[in-house]
């Protein structure tokens, strides 16, 4: 009497049993195909994926996403680093006017003040992009968990990639400030000391 609903309890459990997901952890270096379709042969009625199509087919449409929006956020960025060089130039360049007419006039050239002036600009810009850095690994990871907590994850790791973060993207950034200050420093050759002596 007591085997008998015990029995049936496990048939029922394993009749309720829709689907077993296994996980497989391969070594280091194997060929992930290779394995995939070993095992695909050797088990015809069951469904193997690799972790990387897994992925691909339950969160493709959340990459792709998070792809197009970290594209336009460097697009943007660069656009925003592009007018406020220009601005904070413009505005150094008007509060120093003074300045470089007299610099102009003992004898510096204009190419002189424009290195000058891109020096401080390019050194403020590394600064920048040092301390940004910094804060992007120890605070980006928790702040974008926090976010896509509601969301229903529960733990975020970032996956960094050096080349891209540590050379590509302070390399576009300093070539964005570069130019704009080549651009924006030409009219420094306008600033004479006689406007200066008529003022």
């Amino acid at each position: 009497m007591a085997e008998g609903p015990q029995k049936r309890t496990s048939i029922l459990t394993r009749r309720n049993i829709e689907v077993y997901v296994i996980y497989l952890d391969v070594r280091d270096g194997a060929d992930i195909a290779a394995k995939t379709s070993e095992l695909r042969q050797a088990l015809p009625y069951s469904k193997v994926t690799p972790v990387s199509e897994f992925v691909s087919q339950t969160l493709g449409g959340i990459t792709d996403n998070l792809s197009l929006v970290s594209d336009a956020a460097v697009w943007i960025s660069l656009v925003m680093i592009i007018l406020i060089t220009a601005m904070i130039l413009q505005l150094i360049t008007v509060r120093e006017h003074s300045t470089i007419a007299i610099k102009k006039s003992i004898g510096f050239s204009s190419k002189d003040i424009r290195i000058q002036l891109g020096l401080r600009i390019l050194i403020i810009q590394g600064a920048a992009i040092l301390l940004g850095t910094y804060l992007a690994n120890t605070l980006g990871e928790v702040i974008f968990g926090m976010m896509l907590s509601s969301m229903g994850a529960s733990k975020i790791v970032m996956l960094i990639e050096p080349l891209k973060s540590y050379l590509l993207s302070p390399a576009m950034q300093l070539t964005a400030v570069f130019i704009t200050v080549i651009a924006g420093s030409k009219v420094v050759r306008n600033y004479h000391i006689r406007d200066q002596i008529m003022e």
